[in-house]
């Protein structure tokens, strides 16, 4: 079986010009560093207390999810997608809420 068709010449997905291209360069690298840094910590290999192991190691699952997220949210903008990258606006604002909820919370 064979199959052909033409491919339109549209650029829906701008990749000929990233909006990476257009925005202040200094920005997408600050955005980029922040995510670095924030893997070289987990890098680093977080140190759990013995008597908070349950809090740093939930801490540092949420970390790794919010690191996660900003390079996915970084990739999608530099792509010009910014309604899925608004949609995960969310998940920052939830993670910093768990974050204050646990480090509020005296118990482990």
């Amino acid at each position: 079986m064979a199959m052909s068709a033409s491919l339109p010449a549209a650029d829906a997905f701008r990749r000929a010009n990233p909006a990476e291209s257009e925005g202040p360069a200094e920005a997408w690298r600050v955005a980029r560093a922040v995510v670095d840094y924030g893997c070289a910590i987990l890098q680093a290999g977080p140190s759990l207390r013995d008597n908070r192991r349950l809090r740093d190691a939930v801490l540092a699952a949420l970390l790794r999810r919010l690191l996660v997220t900003s390079e996915s949210a970084i990739t999608l903008l530099s792509r010009g997608l910014v309604e899925p990258a608004l949609s995960q606006a969310r998940t920052p604002l939830d993670i910093e809420l768990s974050f204050r909820l646990i480090c509020t919370d005296p118990t482990d």
